[in-house]
């Protein structure tokens, strides 16, 4: 099977310059969408990228605003539809640049993921499935009111100013090598900006009230050891789901970031062939 690679920047249509992938092969079944979580980037997603091409899918993704080699400072972005636009102008672009008519997934990871609910709930007529893998929907970082008064208060001032994100690498894999290569990454950011703060905690004050919004086939997965986002958050908003077709899976064992913990090619074999049968699904 021969694959055309394309690792570029590029300009999309809403004015955002971003740093991109496409992994499209020839014939390819369908196109992926992947969307990363926060502080990550795209050069992470190799192996799974791989796995995907392999098996005949077209895989297209990006680093967001803020992230990896895109433009925007580390850890921040103005407004949470930003990100959203973001995503449905890469979406046409990658559309057009694969020049194929196949059914559209959309894979999102942990900010991905309240990314992508947040995107299919708008426009879900675009995507034929979402996969959302360990969604924030309940994230579990304690953050005391009064800080939480302080970032409001500070953010109306210094929107920009970043701290950090009080992420814990010991929670995100149980693979000791996969934990030394994020800890030695350079590109993958540990700030988060007030407002981006600010912006998130407001989406997430009302993530559950989207289920019942989504119809397209779904499916959520997650870790049961995840400390970061509580997979209980996964379970729950699959039970408010308005689709006929939805499925939430929670794997025994795992933290966070499921794609890169022991055990991962089970969890890519799962969405791989979810996937698979939901192609034909008209």
């Amino acid at each position: 099977m021969q694959m055309n690679v394309e690792m570029k920047y590029a300009k999309l249509f809403n004015g955002f310059r971003c740093y991109y992938q496409h992994w499209f092969p020839d014939k390819p079944k369908a196109l992926l969408i992947m969307v990363h979580g926060l502080g990550d980037h795209i050069g992470r997603s190799n192996e799974f990228v791989s796995f995907l091409g392999c098996k005949g899918y077209a895989c297209a993704l990006y680093d967001q605003r803020g992230h990896g080699l895109s433009e925007g400072k580390r850890g921040h972005i103005h407004s949470f539809d930003t990100w959203l636009d973001d995503l449905d102008a890469f979406i046409s672009f990658s559309k057009n640049e694969l020049n194929e008519d196949v059914p559209i997934f959309l894979i999102g990871g942990s900010l991905g993921g309240l990314i992508a609910l947040n995107y299919v709930q708008k426009t879900g007529k675009k995507i034929r499935g979402l996969v959302a893998v360990s969604p924030a929907i309940i994230p579990t970082i304690a953050i005391p009111n009064w800080l939480r008064k302080f970032v409001r208060t500070v953010g109306k001032v210094l929107p920009s100013l970043t701290v950090d994100n009080r992420l814990n690498w010991d929670h995100m894999s149980n693979d000791p090598e996969e934990k030394k290569a994020l800890i030695d990454d350079q590109l993958f950011t540990r700030r988060i900006s007030f407002r981006a703060a600010i912006e998130i905690e407001r989406k997430l004050e009302y993530v559950m009230t989207l289920a019942c919004r989504i119809y397209i086939p779904t499916l959520m997965i997650a870790g049961a050891g995840d400390l970061i986002c509580d997979p209980v958050g996964a379970k729950r908003f699959t039970d408010g789901l308005s689709s006929a077709d939805k499925q939430c899976i929670i794997y025994d064992g795992m933290l966070h970031d499921v794609i890169h913990d022991v055990g991962r090619k089970r969890v890519m074999e799962d969405i791989e062939n979810w996937i698979a049968k939901r192609i034909v699904k008209q």
